[in-house]
């Protein structure tokens, strides 16, 4: 296990520094594209949300009767591009759970930390707060 973590590192970096291989894809003037490994891919079957939480997370645990031990949580995750796609996973990871829900207040305000308060409402107005995911 510790080999496979070590090859993965290794892939990741060189992936992050440019230096994998790349290679030409239809009718692209640059070879901008990259192999990844098959090891590292899932076959998409229409449900990619599902196939990606199966694949996480339902193969190691049974997410609706052990999703409250942090254990068997902490070496997993999810990472998504954006906010949009991470709130479809959680939707769907959530979905999976039964248990009651729960909302939380968020506040569109600054904490009066500091004399600045004043000049740290311009830099942060309530609609760019709002508008925030």
């Amino acid at each position: 296990m510790a080999k496979e973590i070590e090859d993965f590192s290794d892939w990741v970096l060189r992936l992050g520094e440019g230096r994998l291989l790349t290679k030409k894809m239809n009718d692209f003037d640059e070879p901008n594209w990259i192999k990844i490994p098959d090891d590292l891919l899932l076959q998409n079957n229409g449900y990619s949300i599902q196939k990606i939480i199966d694949t996480i997370y339902t193969i190691y645990l049974d997410i609706s009767n052990r999703y409250s031990e942090p254990i068997n949580l902490k070496d997993r995750c999810i990472l998504t591009p954006t906010n949009d796609c991470a709130d479809n996973v959680n939707k769907e990871f959530l979905s999976r759970i039964c248990t009651t829900s729960r909302i939380y207040a968020s506040a569109d305000t600054i904490s009066l930390m500091t004399e600045l308060t004043i000049e740290q409402d311009l830099d942060y107005p309530v609609e760019y707060l709002n508008q925030l995911e």
